[in-house]
């Protein structure tokens, strides 16, 4: 069984990182003057989009493959089938990008850094190098993340699925636990672990965002998030579905703990508190809220269709940033005539071109990955109840 409205609720967290990172621009073009600054509150914490990605990461993946881990063939077949799921999309992204990175390097005489960072890229191992980690397409970083967790899962989900409900709940509040002390430990000493490991691998300065931003990105700080999806996907598919009335206070209580948490709390924690796990718990609400739920909106065909196209949006939106302003700077000077004109250009030729992405490059590249490539006979069998 599908779970369609989990699928579509990503598009509205992928759209909320769109809008974080354009936040500035918002600001300084004067499009958000009128906006209540409760609106623009909650858009300066659109990382949270990224805590939910991870933690839906994990939740799905356990629901997903209820008995389908216990052997090594099924631990190669998972591992292609994810390979198959976001490396076609990943790389369209990059190869986007790639003009641009490199007409940059050869303007300011920085071309072997820029083979350093495209080696780490097309690798997905820039997270653990602080000088490259958001180099490019920035949000990148995140697949790095991934990447790092998928290869995990199936040793974490064979020792966790067999757990009794009393452990497993026991393992949610333990990850909860080390993602905030990661989080605080990461701030506190993120920064100085960034620029000791920059100066040992020589890479020149390190700019103040990959110091400071060191425990946003870093993929063992980001493990937690992880644990704590996987251990609730585990929970979830041992429940029978929630009654409505269950589904519908599990969901208010998640939304109204997140609004508080992106716009009351902000001023009193640190960034990277909030952005590494700090709202889990609600995150989690909100999953277990929405997985059954018979909304005709979250249900409908066509937010099913965004959501599943919200990875392209979010891997995109960069890249397409960066060329669409480029080319209006050089010839058509919306954005500085009728910004708000440009901002409708913008999303709407980002959710176009990457419903296509979806159509043309991730399904096909997908399908030929699983079909053409598979290692064994065992990945025929695995199927995905939503696109993760």
């Amino acid at each position: 069984m599908q779970l369609r409205p989990l699928t579509s609720i990503r598009f509205l967290f992928a759209l909320f990182v769109v809008l974080f990172h354009g936040v500035d621009f918002l600001k300084q073009s004067g499009i958000a003057t009128t906006w209540p600054t409760i609106i623009l509150a909650a858009i300066s914490q659109g990382y949270i989009g990224v805590d939910f990605f991870f933690v839906l990461s994990g939740f799905i993946l356990s629901y997903s493959y209820q008995n389908r881990l216990g052997n090594s063939k099924d631990n190669v077949a998972f591992w292609w089938a994810r390979f198959a799921r976001i490396y076609p999309a990943y790389l369209f992204a990059f190869a986007v990008f790639l003009p641009i990175a490199i007409y940059s390097a050869a303007l300011s005489g920085q071309s072997r850094f820029a083979l350093v960072t495209a080696a780490f890229q097309l690798t997905l191992t820039q997270s653990w190098i602080p000088a490259i980690a958001l180099q490019w397409n920035t949000p990148a970083w995140s697949l790095s993340v991934e990447a790092f967790f998928y290869a995990l899962f199936p040793f974490i989900f064979v020792r966790t699925h067999v757990l009794s409900n009393q452990h497993l709940m026991f393992f949610v509040i333990g990850a909860y636990t080390l993602s905030q002390i990661g989080a605080l430990v990461g701030w506190c000493y993120g920064p100085t672990v960034a620029e000791s490991s920059n100066s040992m691998l020589e890479f020149g300065e390190l700019s103040p965002n990959d110091r400071d931003l060191f425990s946003m990105y870093f993929p063992i700080l980001r493990l937690p998030e992880f644990l704590f999806g996987t251990t609730l996907g585990i929970l979830f598919s041992r429940m029978p579905p929630l009654p409505t009335i269950w589904r519908r206070i599990a969901l208010l209580t998640g939304w109204i703990g997140l609004g508080i948490g992106v716009v009351v709390i902000p001023p009193h924690v640190p960034d990277g508190m909030i952005g590494n796990g700090l709202l889990m718990p609600f995150l989690g609400l909100v999953l277990f809220g929405l997985a059954h739920s018979k909304s005709k909106v979250f249900g409908h065909a066509s937010f099913v269709r965004l959501g599943d196209a919200s990875y392209s949006v979010y891997l995109l939106h960069i890249p397409l940033w960066t060329w669409i302003q480029r080319t209006d700077f050089h010839f058509t000077h919306i954005q500085t005539s009728t910004p708000k004109i440009f901002l409708i250009l913008y999303l709407t030729s980002l959710i176009c071109i990457s419903l296509l992405s979806l159509r043309f490059i991730e399904t096909p590249a997908r399908r030929f990955v699983r079909n053409r490539l598979k290692p064994g006979p065992t990945l025929s069998d695995v199927r995905f109840r939503i696109s993760a």
